[in-house]
Formats: C-alpha cells, sequence, structure tokens
C-alpha cells in the first residue's frame, strides 16, 4: 500500500466537500493510500479548527476526541532531521513534516506554500 505524509493543511482540506482535498480524502478512505504524521498533527488540527471557526471549549473537545479516529498513523521523526529542516528555513510546526517525509522516503502531501517550497523534492504533486 502506498504511504503518504500528511500536514494539517492537507488533512483540513479534506473536510472541504468542494474543494481539491476531497478527491483525496475519497482515496484515503477507500484504502488507496495510508496517511503519516507526526505526533503534532492532531495539536496542529485543533489549532487551525480553533483558529477558522471559533468553536466553544465542549465543541473542540468533541473534536479533539474525534481526531485519533480519522486513521492517521502518528510517529515522531527523528530529532536530528527535525534540526536540519529548521535550519533550511522551517519553522518548529512545519520542520517534523518535512523530516518525517524524509525519514521514511515517503512523499509529503501539503498545501503550506512554505513548506512546499522549502521541501519541494519531498512534495507530492
Amino acid at each position: 500500500m502506498r504511504r503518504v505524509v500528511v500536514d494539517a493543511t492537507t488533512v483540513l482540506a479534506w473536510f472541504d466537500a468542494d474543494g481539491p482535498g476531497s478527491e483525496m480524502r475519497r482515496e484515503y478512505e477507500a484504502g488507496a493510500f495510508a496517511a503519516l504524521a507526526p505526533r503534532r498533527i492532531h495539536e496542529d488540527l485543533l489549532g487551525a479548527i480553533a483558529e477558522r471557526t471559533r468553536p466553544t471549549a465542549a465543541q473542540l473537545a468533541r473534536i479533539a476526541a474525534e481526531l485519533p479516529h480519522l486513521g492517521i498513523v502518528v510517529q515522531d521523526p527523528p530529532l536530528p532531521l527535525v534540526a536540519g529542516w529548521l535550519a533550511r528555513g522551517l519553522d518548529a510546526q512545519t520542520a517534523p513534516y518535512a523530516a518525517l517525509a524524509e525519514s521514511l522516503d515517503l512523499r509529503l502531501a501539503t498545501s503550506d506554500p512554505r513548506l512546499a517550497r522549502t521541501a519541494a523534492a519531498l512534495v507530492s504533486s
């Protein structure tokens, strides 16, 4: 089975019914690929959801309880690789995604322009 490292921007796009991420979500749900991400993805998703929709604490807690059910395999990358991506200009939020893709020799799915530009050799098209 194909494996892909996904970041929070990619997973959030899965839930835009009319957006480009909806096709990727259908493929994921059909079992076309396994999604992997650093453990921080759940926090990144919660942060993005909180910023965009301003849910109540109770709503955010319910969302948090559901995130592990998305089935994304979480794994932290080696810290020396994270350090390398930090040195190349990524921030602490995005460097773990590039580092994980590099460590596993996998493609990285992202719609974050800075991450895509900096880690272009890893980014899936």
